[in-house]
């Protein structure tokens, strides 16, 4: 199974960042952009973008199960 820690390593540092701060610290996207100095559409891109390889990378790991799992007599 996929551990946190492997997921999070696949995102980019800057996402991983503002993925932390809006999901381990509860901070708004009005928050992040402030205390990063970034505008709250980046800080949503940026949530969005890691959000999305995360997915990817459950799925893939699905698949690879599954191709497994068919490949038991």
């Amino acid at each position: 199974s996929f551990e946190v820690a492997e997921l999070l390593a696949r995102v980019d540092a800057d996402d991983r960042k503002v993925l932390m701060l809006k999901y381990v610290q509860g901070m708004t996207a009005a928050e992040i952009g402030s205390r990063l100095r970034m505008p709250v559409g980046t800080v949503t891109s940026k949530i969005c973008r890691a959000l999305e390889v995360i997915r990817a990378s459950v799925r893939e790991k699905g698949q690879r199960r599954d191709e497994r799992m068919r490949q038991i007599p």
